[in-house]
């Protein structure tokens, strides 16, 4: 029994020590992030079968210099990056940073410490996708309609 009981509390205290551990703040949410971001995007997922790659095939970007209609995007979890479910009929806003010591052009991350990823739902932005925090765009709304978020991520540039 105090082996089990041992090795269970060394198991929690190790991920915890070594997991994405995120702080909530006031600045968390996505309306707040506009400007830190690299790059604010509005796409679908693809993950590649054969390399198993995730990507975003953009049909709109907010900011930044995307030379590409696709950004591959990098991927973690215990890393405080967002993972991404692949599923080809979900568009998502996303803002994202530059992959810091990468010299491929378009190769982004989806910071999760911070609300980072909305979805597009009939017209209608949800803050739903971050396990690791509470997802909000702004201080009190965690949904909102897509061309008033817009309006509000342009005049924040």
């Amino acid at each position: 029994m105090k082996k089990t009981f041992l090795s269970l509390a060394l198991f929690l205290v190790s991920t915890y020590a070594f997991s994405c551990t995120c702080g909530q703040s006031l600045s968390s949410n996505f309306l707040n992030q506009v400007k830190k971001f690299d790059a604010i995007v509005e796409g679908k997922f693809y993950r590649d079968p054969v390399t198993l790659r995730g990507y975003i095939i953009t049909n709109e970007v907010y900011k930044g210099k995307i030379s590409n209609d696709t950004i591959r995007i990098y991927e973690g979890g215990t890393d405080c990056t967002e993972v991404f479910d692949e599923d080809l009929y979900e568009t998502y806003i996303i803002g994202l940073y530059k992959v810091p010591d990468s010299n491929i052009s378009d190769y982004y991350l989806a910071p999760s410490c911070v609300t980072s990823v909305l979805t597009v739902k009939d017209e209608v932005v949800l803050a739903d996708h971050n396990l690791h925090i509470k997802p909000k765009i702004s201080f009190f709304r965690s949904r909102m309609k897509r061309d008033r978020l817009v309006k509000k991520i342009l005049n924040r540039l």
